[in-house]
């Protein structure tokens, strides 16, 4: 029996490794730190269309046409931190971040 439960959190895992530079993966602490802003980005990113979809449902056009630009902007959020090795700026982009 093939026992593969690590096989999507593994991929998801080494995928979020993927945008945080190698001088921060030197330290648990900072990668943990750094992993935990892109995977925030990334879960607030992509629900947040969600979110606006329901506003927009329940009437909140208005609401609904702002969560999309910063559904955008926190998507980018792994990419700054990749460019710059800068915790604290991709963590500016996605306030959901810890």
């Amino acid at each position: 029996m093939n026992d593969n439960r690590a096989g999507r959190g593994g991929r998801y895992l080494q995928r979020i490794h993927r945008f945080i530079p190698a001088p921060l993966q030197q330290d648990a602490a900072v990668t943990a730190r750094a992993g935990n802003v892109v995977n925030a980005a990334v879960m607030a990113g992509t629900a947040g269309p969600l979110y606006a979809l329901a506003c927009w449902l329940l009437g909140l056009q208005t609401a609904a046409v702002e969560i999309m630009p910063c559904c955008a902007c926190m998507l980018m959020a792994p990419a700054v931190l990749r460019a710059t090795g800068c915790i604290p700026a991709a963590r500016e982009l996605s306030p959901t971040a810890p």
